[in-house]
């Protein structure tokens, strides 16, 4: 049964901002892909970051703007993030250009206009 949650928090800019709403499904772990969007329990919050997998019995999570990843030995309850259900309003410029130079890689992906080398 999937429901919704509200992103509250910065910690996955520029891919989610606060106040967006993204559907919830169950899920296992051990059917989780590495970058793969997740939501977790932690200490009764529910926090949404990437799994990047599950390396000698611990399962480490991270947020996009996060500078290191959080590790669990034991698994917490988890959720896969499908996709977004609605965005709270359009992302401000200045969020996508901070993205796009905390990681020029992602400069690549964007198309380049005809006659430019």
């Amino acid at each position: 049964m999937s429901e919704a949650l509200r992103v509250m928090g910065r910690s996955m800019e520029p891919v989610l901002f606060s106040g967006d709403w993204v559907q919830l499904v169950p899920a296992d772990l051990t059917a989780l892909k590495s970058g793969e969007l997740t939501v977790y329990e932690h200490g009764g919050a529910r926090i949404i970051h990437r799994y990047l997998g599950n390396q000698e019995g611990n399962f480490w999570f991270k947020g996009d703007r996060q500078p290191q990843p959080e590790k669990f030995s034991a698994p917490p309850r988890c959720w896969h993030v499908p996709r977004l259900l609605k965005r709270r309003q359009a992302p401000r410029v200045s969020h996508l250009a901070l993205g796009l130079l905390n990681d020029p890689s992602r400069f690549r992906t964007l198309p380049q206009p005809q006659g430019v080398t």
